[in-house]
């Protein structure tokens, strides 16, 4: 590897990252910013032998955001373009760590992403589809915790893998209510019925919770 000074022109942001972690509302985002505009860029930024960026992607949204011509820049070994995506993941874990969120960016995109996450995504796709997981990416909201919401549903409700039925609980939490709405309810012990009427007629649950 090397260090240079590499035009920010000639930098290729990486397909696989989540749009949120360069959201330029986010206050980290903001406090960077302030920090290069003041002083520069402090850590390099890491890219492949073609010049993918493998970390950096807020470093060099705010340098094409400050008109910064060149970006100090590690240009990584031959091997780094086959690897680019296991290397970004790698380096993102010690900087911003990758939400469950933004893993469902990653799997819709392709990118590989931990297994645990991995099996709740599945989970939500065969109920709904990429229909359902394209929705939840909407949301912000984590695919882990749809899906532990469904499985507290099944497991109150005593309701099996039937696609309809849990089709109908996917709706109620992305249109109606939330998935915390949703385990709130049945962690108070909401009458069945009561539950049961909410999600098959698409109606708001009474519970105390604010979210």
């Amino acid at each position: 590897m090397k260090l240079v000074n590499l035009k920010v022109d000639r930098i290729k942001p990486s397909p696989f990252n989540p749009p949120v972690r360069t959201d330029r509302t986010n206050s980290k985002y903001k406090a960077l910013r302030r920090s290069i505009k003041r002083v520069g860029i402090l850590v390099p930024l890491s890219v492949t032998n073609d010049y993918t960026l493998i970390d950096g992607n807020r470093r060099l949204e705010i340098a094409k955001e400050l008109n910064m011509q060149k970006v100090p820049t590690i240009v990584n070994s031959s091997e780094s373009m086959a690897r680019f995506d296991e290397y970004f993941v790698e380096a993102n874990e010690n900087t911003m760590p990758m939400s469950s969120a933004q893993e469902l960016y990653r799997y819709l995109k392709g990118a590989k992403i931990s297994n645990s996450t991995r099996k709740s995504i599945e989970h939500l796709k065969e109920i709904g589809g990429i229909r359902v997981l394209k929705q939840i990416l909407k949301t912000g909201k984590s695919p882990v915790t749809f899906h532990i919401a469904v499985n507290q549903y099944k497991n109150y409700a005593k309701a099996h893998n039937n696609p309809s039925e849990l089709q109908h609980v996917m709706y109620w939490m992305l249109n109606v209510g939330s998935p915390y709405k949703l385990k709130k309810a049945i962690g108070d012990y909401v009458p069945l019925s009561i539950l049961l009427e909410a999600v098959k007629k698409r109606k708001p649950l009474k519970t105390t919770i604010t979210i």
